[in-house]
């Protein structure tokens, strides 16, 4: 049996933005990634999303950028742990 669990940290709310700028290719290349990936040029990466590293994706990605946020937002306001 298992018991899913849902932590919701008590820290100040933040909006924490990421974005990813990028132009839109009126064909996709590449295989990788989902959704507008294929179309999805990265000027400084000079290839679509779909085509790079999932590695290099999440790190420019804005989910990425606002999670690395999130992480430091954590280790400047660390939670407090219950004793016991």
């Amino acid at each position: 049996m298992r018991w899913p669990c849902c932590i919701i940290p008590p820290i100040r709310p933040a909006d924490l933005p990421g974005k990813l700028e990028g132009i839109i290719l009126t064909e996709p290349r590449g295989v990788g990634g989902f959704g507008y990936d294929p179309v999805f040029f990265v000027p400084g990466e000079n290839r679509t999303a779909a085509e790079l590293e999932p590695a290099v994706k999440n790190r420019l990605s804005h989910r990425g950028r606002a999670l690395a946020q999130l992480a430091q937002l954590l280790k400047l306001d660390p939670i407090p742990l219950a004793a016991g």
